[in-house]
C-alpha cells in the first residue's frame, strides 16, 4: 500500500519494504506462522491486520510499532480467518461459527453473530447428495401408496431417516397427488417437474403424446385432446406443424401492417 510492502513468513517475522527508499525491516513477532497480512482501508492509513495460528496483530507499518494483540486461548477461542470491517475494526471469524467485530484495541468485541439454521421447509433436489437423490426420484417413480411405504421400500436403513426428512417437505398437494395418482406417465411427469429434469420432461411428454395418438393411452378417459408442445415441432405430424406455422405466419403478418383492410385480407387469405 503506497510505499509500503508487507509480508510474513512462518517463522511469525513481518518483513516491511519501502519500495521509494529501497529499505527493509523485518520483526519478529515471536509468535506462530503467519497466515494473513491485510492493510486497513483508508488513504493514509497504514495500519496491517495480521493472523497467525495462535491470534491476531494489529501493526502500524509506518511507525513500526504493534498497536493490540489477541491470543489464543488465553484472550479468545480460536481463530479461523478475519480482515478489515472498516478503517478501524477487524472482523473476526471464530471456531464457535461465529463473527466478532472488534475495535483496535482487541479487548470488547461485539456480541457474536451466531449463524443460526435456516429450516428448509420445501423440497430442494439440488442440495442433497446426487446418490440420495436419485435414490429419491427412483422410490417415488416407482411408488402408487403411501409415503410411510414408499420409505419402507428403501432397504438402506441409514437412508430412511434422510428420505423421510425430505419427503416431509413436500406440500399437501403433492403427497396427495403421489399418493392418489395410478397413472404411471403423470406421476413421472410430475416427478420430472419437481427434481427440474429437463431430459425426463421431454420423455414423459413425448410419451404421453404418442401413446394417446396410437390409442394406448386410456387411464384418463376425460382426455379429448392432447396437442404436442410447438417446440418438439420436429416430431409432430405433418397437419400439426402446418398448424403451427400457419399460426406463427399470421401473428407476424399482423404486426407488419396497420389497417384493418389489411388485417381483414390477411385473415381471408389465411383461414
Amino acid at each position: 500500500k503506497g510505499d509500503y510492502l508487507l509480508s510474513g513468513d512462518v517463522e511469525g517475522i513481518i518483513k516491511i519494504f519501502n519500495i521509494k527508499l529501497k529499505q527493509s525491516k523485518t520483526f519478529n513477532t515471536k509468535r506462530s506462522p503467519i497466515r494473513k497480512v491485510r492493510f486497513a482501508p483508508g488513504k493514509g492509513n497504514f495500519r496491517a491486520f495480521v493472523l497467525f495460528n495462535d491470534g491476531v496483530d494489529i501493526w502500524d507499518v509506518r511507525d513500526r510499532d504493534r498497536i493490540s494483540t489477541l491470543k489464543f486461548p488465553r484472550d479468545t477461542i480460536q481463530v479461523t480467518d478475519g480482515d478489515w470491517a472498516s478503517s478501524d475494526k477487524i472482523i473476526l471469524a471464530c471456531s464457535d461459527h461465529c463473527l466478532r467485530i472488534y475495535e483496535m484495541s482487541l479487548v470488547d468485541s461485539s456480541s457474536s453473530l451466531e449463524f443460526q439454521t435456516i429450516p428448509q421447509s420445501t423440497l430442494y433436489p439440488y442440495v442433497i447428495p446426487g446418490r440420495h437423490a436419485n435414490l429419491l426420484k427412483h422410490l417415488l417413480c416407482i411408488s402408487n401408496g403411501s409415503i410411510g411405504a414408499l420409505i419402507a421400500k428403501c432397504e438402506d436403513t441409514n437412508l430412511q431417516g434422510l428420505l423421510e426428512k425430505e419427503l416431509a417437505k413436500l406440500d399437501a398437494d403433492s403427497r396427495t397427488y403421489l399418493t392418489n395418482t395410478t397413472s404411471t406417465i403423470d406421476r413421472c411427469l410430475f416427478i420430472a417437474n419437481l427434481f427440474n429434469d429437463p431430459w425426463e420432461q421431454s420423455f414423459w411428454r413425448l410419451t404421453e403424446y404418442y401413446l394417446y395418438v396410437y390409442g394406448t393411452l386410456n387411464e384418463n378417459s376425460n382426455r379429448s385432446s392432447l396437442p404436442l408442445l410447438s417446440t418438439y415441432d420436429l416430431l409432430l405430424d405433418a397437419k400439426t406443424f402446418e398448424q403451427i406455422q400457419l399460426e406463427r405466419t399470421i401473428r407476424r403478418d399482423i404486426k407488419s401492417i396497420s389497417s384493418s383492410a389489411s388485417i381483414n385480407q390477411c385473415i381471408d387469405s389465411y383461414i
